[in-house]
């Protein structure tokens, strides 16, 4: 059954059909997701860093992407982070955490 939620983009409410956002953010994440697929390809080995200041599309969607399986990090350069690095990490951090 679908259930009723606020969307974790915009906050407003909309019916839950497992896209985790509402239609209208979930469309404009699709349209990111394409800014995203065009640069990577251009751009061959390219960071997460350089993906998200090169496209400007935020660096969540960019992760989500990879969480989703929707971009392979083949093509990117993914570093694993150290605990050293998880301790001085900003919110603005361009290591892959996992």
């Amino acid at each position: 059954m679908n259930k009723l939620k606020n969307c974790s983009e915009c906050g407003r409410l909309y019916m839950e059909i497992g896209q985790g956002m509402c239609p209208d953010c979930f469309r404009k994440e699709q349209e990111m997701e394409q800014v995203v697929y065009s640069f990577v390809r251009d751009h061959d080995k390219c960071s997460i860093k350089e993906i998200v200041d090169g496209t400007g599309v935020k660096e969540k969607v960019v992760f989500r992407m990879l969480k989703a399986g929707r971009l392979h990090g083949e093509r990117l350069v993914l570093r694993r982070a150290t605990r050293q690095h998880h301790r001085q990490c900003t919110p603005k951090c361009d290591f892959l955490h996992v």
